[in-house]
């Protein structure tokens, strides 16, 4: 399984976070992808997504000491973003979990 489920991603590249704001990529190499100054390491993916599939959920908006993904909003987004075929939000519970098999 890919690191990413949308990688490489193209510079200019622009999503949005769960709470709307608009990001733009916007440099790309082997080991992940910048937004603006904030770096998104492959190795960050690699590691939530291999949590996810074992059951964790990861907080909005906290490090990952305190169970989260990063305290970075941007970086939140571009994790979220690369591992959107597989991870959702759940605004209610504040908190990312693995997506649901499709009824």
């Amino acid at each position: 399984m890919s690191a990413f489920t949308l990688f490489p991603p193209e510079v200019g590249l622009k999503f949005h976070s769960r709470t709307g704001r608009e990001y733009t990529i916007t440099a790309v190499n082997g080991t992940g992808f910048k937004i603006g100054n904030a770096r998104v390491s492959k190795r960050l993916i690699e590691r939530v997504r291999d949590q996810l599939v074992k059951g964790k959920e990861f907080h909005f908006q906290r490090n990952g000491p305190a169970g989260g993904i990063s305290y970075t909003i941007a970086i939140e987004a571009g994790v979220a973003w690369a591992l959107q075929d597989i991870m959702v939000p759940d605004p209610a519970r504040r908190v990312f979990t693995l997506r649901g098999e499709p009824s």
